[in-house]
């Protein structure tokens, strides 16, 4: 039905706006929607705000003393965001590396899951769940390295924005994140 609509719809667009080129394609492959009308426009950022806000202080004991590695990530604590499998690949590098944290912010439907599987796993002392913090910056600067694990992404902001405050960055190879990063060059993307 949704794809139907889209045909309908796009295909008497003056102008066909997406954020990304994975999304102009897609648009390109789901619909009969004439190449010229087809724009890509990444959103805006305000980059000196997001700096300026990476510059308050923090109130994470793992991000405060500066002992621990510290891996960081950050969406809506949904399935697509695949947060599960970043857990389970944490478990994995915390043996190997027992000074290394998680720390995963957002809400969402699957806390509880995410949460049950830091119990099993018995990672309860080294992954933290705060929720949705207002000002996600601040942990980008203090953090070693920020992942994102998505499943699927339009244009992955979160990376932008970790990587304008100068955090390292690992992604799945989904959507935007490929664009974002230049094909690996300003971060790692991973299957």
């Amino acid at each position: 039905a949704t794809l139907k609509l889209a045909e309908l719809t796009y295909g008497a667009a003056d102008r066909i706006i997406c954020v990304s080129n994975s999304i102009a394609d897609g648009v390109r492959n789901a619909v009969d929607a004439p190449e010229d009308r087809i724009s890509v426009i990444p959103n805006p950022f305000d980059t000196d705000s997001i700096r300026r806000r990476a510059r308050e202080p923090v109130a994470h004991p793992w991000l405060d003393d500066g002992d621990e590695d510290v891996v960081l990530s950050a969406g809506r604590l949904e399935p697509v965001k695949n947060f599960e499998l970043l857990i389970e690949s944490f478990a994995r590098i915390h043996r190997e590396d027992p000074s290394s944290r998680l720390l995963i912010l957002g809400e969402g439907s699957q806390r509880g899951r995410l949460a049950a599987t830091i119990e099993s796993k018995g990672l309860s002392d080294v992954v933290d769940l705060p929720g949705y913090v207002d000002n996600p910056y601040k942990y980008m600067r203090h953090a070693d390295l920020f992942v994102l694990p998505s499943r699927r992404e339009a244009l992955p902001s979160v990376l932008i924005e970790a990587l304008a405050v100068g955090c390292p960055v690992v992604a799945t190879d989904r959507g935007g994140a490929r664009e974002i990063l230049a094909d690996g060059e300003y971060g790692s993307l991973v299957d």
